[in-house]
């Protein structure tokens, strides 16, 4: 359990529901959450988040992937080159609500749904999990305003049903910092210098959430078209997070059965 990402764990009123920001433009494109569990002391991992990088080059913004260091390969060490500690709180939380690293290390959950049978899911089924989840149809529209003020952060969220949606959905915003320079356990040359990569480059590394791991309700029992719903997130950076490369995102999920319909990233500035 790490303490640095402790403040980013935390949602600040108002809540709102309504029209605080616009949501009656964009074109509605299904996007895909991969939350992909990972450790500076796993040696594979660097092959697979290479594959992931390049299904992210093919997708562009409609694949969004969040780097997760859980579990053992994820724990620090008391002295060397590994003593930086990347886990957090939201994090060790999902890894304990969907048992990803206790099957194995790298795993990742895309949109938190089974694919074929599997809710964790394996490196050699990203690829095909990701395109068949893209030719899902949008329920709803994510939104996204951000600003830093200071080492304030804040990000409006809104969200446009584009179908009746029935049942309780939640609202979670992460927050995440991209190219985190580090060392990185590696054994494929290919990719890099083994047995260690001196400079990796760890890209969308999870840095805590706005609203808690699980996030809160956005709309429940029912939502239709000519509804639109708003939340407004603030918390403070942490000093050691570099603020020129973090994002948010956001997404939206089925209460009962933790299906993620829709997710959006949007850059803080």
């Amino acid at each position: 359990m790490i303490s640095i990402t402790t403040s980013c764990d935390i949602i600040e009123p108002p809540y709102t529901t309504g029209n605080d920001i616009d949501t009656t433009t964009g074109q509605a494109q299904q996007k895909v959450l991969v939350e992909y569990f990972t450790g500076h002391r796993c040696v594979n991992c660097p092959t697979e988040a290479y594959k992931l990088k390049q299904m992210k080059q093919q997708y562009g913004d409609r694949l969004i992937f969040i780097s997760v260091h859980s579990g053992f390969f994820a724990e620090p060490l008391p002295s060397g080159n590994y003593t930086a500690d990347y886990r957090t709180t939201t994090g060790n939380e999902l890894d304990a609500a969907f048992s990803v690293t206790a099957i194995s290390t790298p795993n990742a959950l895309i949109n938190r749904t089974n694919y074929e049978s599997n809710l964790v899911i394996p490196p050699a089924s990203w690829a095909a999990a990701i395109a068949e989840y893209l030719l899902h149809i949008p329920m709803a529209v994510i939104y996204l305003e951000t600003s830093l003020q200071g080492n304030t952060i804040q990000v409006n969220a809104g969200v446009k049903p584009k179908f009746q949606i029935d049942g309780t959905y939640m609202i979670s915003t992460y927050i995440v910092e991209d190219s985190i320079i580090s060392y990185q356990k590696n054994n494929n040359p290919e990719i890099g210098t083994t047995p260690d990569i001196a400079d990796y480059a760890h890209r969308y590394m999870l840095r805590g959430s706005m609203n808690g791991t699980f996030g809160d309700t956005i709309f429940s029992p029912v939502a239709m078209p000519a509804d639109s719903f708003s939340k407004t997130f603030t918390t403070a950076a942490n000093p050691t997070w570099n603020t020129s490369k973090l994002y948010a995102v956001c997404f939206i999920y089925n209460k009962s059965t933790d299906e993620v319909i829709q997710v959006e990233m949007k850059k803080i500035q």
